[in-house]
């Protein structure tokens, strides 16, 4: 394939968001989180956090697996 057909030429993105925030790697850094997305399903963990750890609350343990 040519060169100059490539889709690469065109769709260009931002090298920051090739990787993901490791929280071991990357709880130091203070640059880590920079234009960070947050999507919705974040939102709604946040969320879940923010009731668990509330007045009254019987939620006591997590696991935080995936993508």
């Amino acid at each position: 394939m040519p060169s100059q057909n490539r889709i690469t030429k065109y769709l260009k993105p931002s090298e920051h968001f090739a990787r993901s925030v490791h929280l071991e790697r990357d709880f130091s850094d203070t640059m880590a989180l920079d234009q960070y997305v947050v999507t919705e399903k974040i939102n709604q963990l946040f969320g879940q956090f923010a009731t668990a750890f509330g007045d009254g609350s019987t939620e006591r343990a997590w696991r935080i697996t995936g993508d």
